[in-house]
């Protein structure tokens, strides 16, 4: 009963008042959750069109793009999100993720403490930190060994 309330809500929501970006953001929210993508991603560009200062609509578009396999965008779109709005856990979680797809380990780890240092209640930036520990530690590792290496020391100091 409790989900038919916040479905009821999110109707209510894009009723009132269609040509708000709260309205596109939740209506959205939606479609993200029956994962149908491409309209999910259509209303998130067009809550951003009316509402570009709204970290929440970049936050969702984010997230589409994670979950259908688009990382590259999630990471643009996610960095923006948190340049909007840099105080909210759960963007520096995403991020994290989007980073973790991309390989981006050193980056993904850093967002998720980031994520913890805002709420260290957060149970999801736990995990995931957690579960990305060891591989943070390989790159870390291979890093160290590669600055060290006398070619690398030779470029870094004469470019060549």
């Amino acid at each position: 009963q409790q989900a038919d309330l916040t479905e009821a809500e999110k109707a209510i929501a894009i009723k009132r008042d269609p040509s708000r970006g709260s309205a596109f953001n939740v209506r959205g929210r939606i479609y993200l959750e029956q994962s149908q993508w491409q309209k999910a991603e259509i209303a998130f560009r067009r809550a951003i069109q009316l509402a570009p200062e709204s970290a929440f609509a970049y936050n969702n578009l984010g997230l589409v793009y994670l979950r259908s396999g688009r990382f590259e965008e999630a990471v643009e779109i996610l960095e923006m999100a948190i340049l909007k709005t840099p105080l909210r856990s759960y963007m520096y979680n995403n991020l994290g993720l989007a980073y973790e797809k991309t390989a981006r380990i050193l980056q993904a780890g850093q967002s998720y403490e980031k994520a913890l240092a805002m709420n260290a209640n957060y149970v999801k930036a736990r995990v995931n930190a957690q579960r990305l520990a060891p591989r943070r530690c390989s790159v870390r590792t291979r890093a160290s060994v590669a600055l060290t290496s006398p070619t690398i020391k030779r470029q870094a100091l004469f470019g060549t």
